[in-house]
């Protein structure tokens, strides 16, 4: 009886402890859960703002909340920020081709975009330094797609791993097509359009697939650009850099990739369908690698889509690498080489902090289609497809 009662006791106390264990993982870690917004208010039930709080609020190491999008009436529905969004902290995939009407590109880049947006936020009102949507480091693997992001001074920050920014105008209006300037612009409106911090790994900006492809600019003059990569490994591919949806508008901007990383894994562009990115229409340079290790090859630079020299695009420099080392620009295989073109500067140039050539000491790889007009910034000679300056 005794040894009955033994084994009775013990039973009931692994059955609560499995209980008590069972309560305790399921406050660690909620179900994935999905938010949608449903007013353009910046505030209150429904609003984009409660989304992300309550996103936050839904702990779940392992799972994927969503943020969709329901707002009432056709046409583009915008978001006027009063104050800063709040940190996005927990991993969130916000997709804003949820809201009926919009609809993901369908086009293979370097092709015009067909994307159809229907969701803005805007943050020209705001004052200081703000920041459109911020994903911290608990935000690794977050998504963001068919958005438009304008008006803070960084549109989308990267704090976080492995995040992917996906099908996207950032720094542009619904219409892909334009930089809106609000009642209180300022200096600091769209100075960056995505930043990668350091603290971050493995940002993915556009993808192969035709619905990856972003829309970005910025038009701010100093230390800034469509996108600034401060860590060391960032896929850009088949994205528009300072171009509009048709593929032959100029937005304006002033710089285009601007990167301060020095180990390496940054790649713009590539070889496969789809990677190719049109960087053009930045009045200062297209592509700025500065202390970086860097792949960019096979991309349309200071040109329209179709590889044309506009007369409706104005470029400033194509590539500048400042103290770069060991990077790679083109190359000799197939799909390799750069169009660089239109251009009002250097098409490609690399200079030491007392801005002398220094090609062989850097042991840049450098390599491109010639093009008419190439090397008249430098005295230059053309072997094949290989410059030496």
């Amino acid at each position: 009886m005794r040894v009955k009662q033994k084994y009775l006791f013990a039973g009931f106390g692994l059955l609560i402890g499995l209980l008590s264990f069972a309560s305790l993982g399921s406050q660690a870690f909620a179900a994935p859960a999905t938010f949608t917004v449903t007013t353009v208010a910046d505030t209150g039930v429904g609003s984009l703002r409660a989304a992300i709080e309550s996103a936050n609020g839904n702990s779940n190491a392992s799972d994927m909340d969503v943020i969709t999008f329901n707002i009432a009436g056709s046409g583009v529905h915008t978001i006027n920020l009063v104050t800063e969004l709040p940190d996005i902290t927990q991993k969130v995939t916000i997709n804003g081709y949820s809201q009926t009407g919009a609809s993901a590109n369908t086009t293979i880049s370097p092709a015009p975009m067909d994307s159809v947006i229907k969701i803005e936020i805007n943050a020209n009102a705001l004052s200081g330094h703000p920041r459109g949507l911020n994903f911290e480091s608990g935000a690794a693997q977050s998504v963001v797609r068919g958005l438009s992001v304008y008006g803070a001074e960084t549109n989308i920050s990267v704090q976080a791993s492995n995040v992917e920014v996906k099908g996207n105008y950032i720094s542009v209006d619904a219409s892909g097509l334009a930089i809106p300037n609000g009642s209180n612009d300022n200096d600091t409106n769209n100075a960056r359009g995505i930043q990668f911090h350091t603290s971050g790994s493995g940002l993915a900006i556009g993808g192969v697939n035709p619905a990856d492809r972003n829309i970005i600019t910025n038009k701010h003059e100093t230390n800034v650009g469509a996108i600034v990569v401060d860590r060391n490994d960032a896929l850009i591919y088949g994205n528009y850099i300072g171009i509009g949806r048709d593929g032959v508008s100029d937005l304006g901007g002033t710089q285009g990739i601007s990167s301060v990383i020095s180990g390496g894994g940054l790649i713009v562009g590539g070889t496969s369908t789809g990677m190719r990115n049109v960087i053009s229409g930045s009045s200062i340079t297209q592509v700025n690698l500065v202390g970086a290790k860097a792949k960019v090859q096979n991309n349309l630079i200071g040109t329209d889509y179709t590889g044309a020299v506009s007369s409706g695009i104005t470029s400033g420099a194509g590539i500048s690498i400042p103290g770069s080392t060991e990077s790679l620009i083109g190359g000799i295989g197939a799909n390799e080489g750069n169009v660089i073109k239109g251009v009002s500067g250097a098409g490609v140039a690399s200079v030491d902090l007392d801005f002398t050539i220094t090609w062989r000491r850097l042991r840049d790889k450098i390599f491109h289609e010639v093009m008419a007009g190439m090397c008249d910034f430098f005295n230059c000679t053309i072997e094949g497809l290989f410059v030496y300056c």
